[in-house]
């Protein structure tokens, strides 16, 4: 739909003077965009406002109606309009459609991939491991090594205090830790922490692989987190840290405090609500609703006009399926999603279907992409 148009039913909508035919207009076309089952009502509701809010900010509708407000109260009025509009509209597609079906998945699966859970194992400096109890969520280090229920691990108690240790979760893994300073890190999957069991005073150093969001204490001493190519230097903040090797994007998300990254590129200080990308070319630094960063901590995928290419390494992560695309121009397709990391993957796949850029077979571990017919 050309933006003059969107533009036109818009501006009907909010003047109580569009018809049937142009509500529905609008509805398909918000639909193309957002149309998402509300398992998570509130959490959608927002993501969807936002959505809505920048889809009529890129039009340039915005500067139509609102030259001089402010951007929070504005952010309120765009949450109402569109509240009215998805509820008006439900109704009025359900009354008018009364041999409404669901929509087809297309998806093509001969079985049922299951989400991950807490899995992780510890790595110690002569190489032996020890696999983590998965029916706990994390373990803490302190006078005592143990569970967050406070079943102490006692192959650990033994480990001398400056030993370094490793964390590593597996493909379709996750795992919390809290560090002998009080510093809490949630481990994502695929990814390995190295740290000492116990800091040295002055000297707070881990080493990051993967993606983590960490809550630092503060202590007074300089807390940093060494990446291959980063290094994030911080006294006490929440941020998160996406680093996969595979990635050609490295991110620090900053939710709370402020936070220095340092780069080949340079040296560049982050404030709560931005993200640091750093790429071979360059870093760019963006103003972002930062919370998105860490939905995977909260049990959730948010895909916010995210390529296809980027929201399935994440979702192939999680469930440790490998993807393929029938088109490498799939790939980068945006889409915009949000669903919760603990449904079955069809349930996930059948999401980004109902956005409208393609379709799924998925075969054993392996999730081919296809072109919609």
């Amino acid at each position: 739909m050309e933006e003059k148009r969107i533009i036109q039913l818009i501006q009907a909508f909010e003047k109580g003077m569009i018809s049937t035919s142009e509500r529905m207009e609008l509805m398909k076309w918000y639909e193309s965009i957002a149309d998402q089952a509300a398992d998570y009502p509130d959490d959608e509701t927002q993501v969807k406002a936002r959505i809505l809010y920048k889809l009529m900010r890129d039009t340039g509708y915005l500067h139509l109606i609102e030259r001089k407000r402010n951007k929070r109260v504005l952010m309120y009025r765009i949450a109402a309009l569109f509240l009215l509009f998805f509820l008006s509209m439900a109704t009025v597609y359900i009354l008018r459609n009364k041999d409404f079906q669901p929509r087809s998945t297309n998806i093509t699966s001969e079985n049922t991939i299951k989400p991950g859970g807490n899995k992780a194992k510890l790595i110690l400096e002569n190489g032996k491991s020890i696999e983590l109890n998965e029916s706990q969520s994390g373990i803490i280090f302190g006078d005592h090594i143990q569970y967050v229920d406070g079943t102490n691990i006692n192959r650990l108690n033994n480990v001398a205090s400056t030993a370094i240790i490793q964390m590593e979760t597996p493909r379709g893994g996750q795992y919390h830790l809290i560090l002998a300073d009080g510093t809490k890190v949630w481990l994502n999957a695929a990814s390995r922490i190295t740290y000492p069991k116990t800091f040295i005073k002055g000297k707070r150093i881990v080493e990051l692989e993967g993606e983590a969001y960490f809550e630092v204490s503060h202590t007074g001493d300089r807390f940093e987190v060494h990446t291959a190519n980063q290094q994030i230097q911080v006294l006490g903040t929440k941020f998160n840290v996406s680093t996969y090797k595979e990635e050609p994007l490295h991110k620090v998300t900053l939710l709370d405090g402020s936070v220095r990254v340092l780069t080949k590129h340079g040296e560049n200080m982050l404030k709560p609500g931005q993200e640091l990308t750093n790429s071979d070319q360059d870093v760019q630094i963006n103003d972002v609703y930062a919370e998105d960063a860490i939905a995977w901590k909260n049990g959730q995928f948010i895909f916010d006009n995210e390529t296809l290419a980027e929201a399935l390494s994440k979702v192939s992560k999680w469930y440790d399926v490998t993807v393929s695309f029938e088109n490498p121009a799939l790939a980068q397709e945006r889409i915009f999603a949000v669903v919760g990391r603990y449904e079955d993957i069809s349930v996930v796949l059948d999401k980004i279907c109902a956005t409208g850029v393609a379709r799924f077979s998925v075969n054993g571990k392996k999730i081919h992409v296809r072109q919609l017919k």
